[in-house]
């Protein structure tokens, strides 16, 4: 039986929302993946995008059976992740393969890979952004 880990973290600057999460198997990194969600984004919207990405990446690589364990930084997404119409499809498909799927809040210092995920999309476009300003004043 493997041990799947899912790590994930949302995160919104001036309205932009961001995400990321990496996905173990018996604790070797087996995907990772980031990316802006787009404008007019908050937080916990964030956080549910990263968790949703995060399952589609388990089931993209799902292999052998196992348990899926969840973990995020928003407790209040966690918490209620099961009940969201968007999400709870995805949970219900894994689980019908037989994979227990486990949720669990954590402290954002133990989610510092997924975190760190989604802030180099922000430090992408802020860098893009000044790159872009400078490239047009050169001209």
């Amino acid at each position: 039986m493997a041990d799947y880990t899912l790590f994930c973290d949302g995160s919104a600057k001036h309205g932009t929302g961001y995400f990321g999460y990496v996905l173990f198997k018996d604790k070797v990194e087996i995907d990772s993946g980031y990316g802006m969600i787009g404008q007019g984004i908050k937080p916990k919207i964030a956080e549910k995008y990263a968790l949703s990405y995060g399952l589609d990446s388990f089931v993209r690589k799902w292999s052998e059976p196992g348990t899926l364990k969840v973990f995020g930084d928003a407790k209040q997404v966690i918490e209620k992740i099961e009940e969201d119409s968007d999400v709870s499809p995805k949970i219900k498909q894994i689980r019908g393969w037989g994979v227990p799927v486990i949720f669990k809040w954590i402290p954002r210092d133990a989610n510092q890979l997924a975190n760190d995920l989604a802030r180099k999309m922000i430090d992408y476009f802020r860098i893009a952004g000044t790159g872009n300003r400078e490239l047009k004043g050169n001209k």
